[in-house]
């Protein structure tokens, strides 16, 4: 049995998470997705579910996407991936990110690190994450793209829109 990575995100997004309760305590609901392809779409016809339109479905839930792409087969499609998680973040008090991973290997276990050490939050220490740690020893350049990112968020609904978007700018590009 093949398990895609679409796949993978819409079980997240059907998982029975825990609901916030009268107590004040409050459980952050985070996916960390780690992949070295193109989601299904992207680079072919989209068969199946759209992880674009699914995307807005974790906004909606409430939970917030950190894709960690592996390098350098990941290249070709950084900004998508970024935009998909940058769509599923909630403003100020967190916003998706992406990373790659190389620097996955350094932040991931300082993150978890300073959870156990009960400082923070896994959320709350991935949400605290700089663009100077995410693009340190990568090939990213999270300026250079923020605003195709942007352009992506405001102007695209589903999968289609996003391949349409991303070949056009490819095109223009050369």
């Amino acid at each position: 049995m093949i398990i895609y990575l679409v796949d993978a995100l819409y079980e997240a997004l059907n998982f029975a998470w825990r609901d916030n309760n009268d107590d004040k305590i409050f459980y952050d609901k985070l996916v960390i997705l780690f992949t070295d392809s193109a989601l299904n779409g992207l680079f072919t016809d989209l068969s199946g579910k759209d992880s674009w339109k699914m995307s807005h479905q974790f906004l909606k839930k409430d939970i917030t996407l950190l894709v960690v792409g592996v390098e350098p087969t990941i290249i070709e499609c950084y900004d998508f991936y970024c935009a998909l998680a940058e769509n599923t973040g909630k403003g100020q008090i967190f916003c998706g990110k992406y990373s790659l991973f190389a620097n996955a290997v350094s932040i991931v276990p300082a993150a978890i690190a300073r959870v156990i050490a009960n400082e923070q939050t896994l959320y709350q220490v991935l949400g605290n994450i700089s663009i100077k740690d995410i693009e340190e020893n990568s090939m990213l350049t999270y300026s250079y793209m923020k605003n195709r990112v942007d352009r992506m968020i405001k102007e695209c609904q589903a999968m289609n829109d996003i391949k349409k978007f991303f070949f056009n700018h490819r095109s223009h590009a050369r």
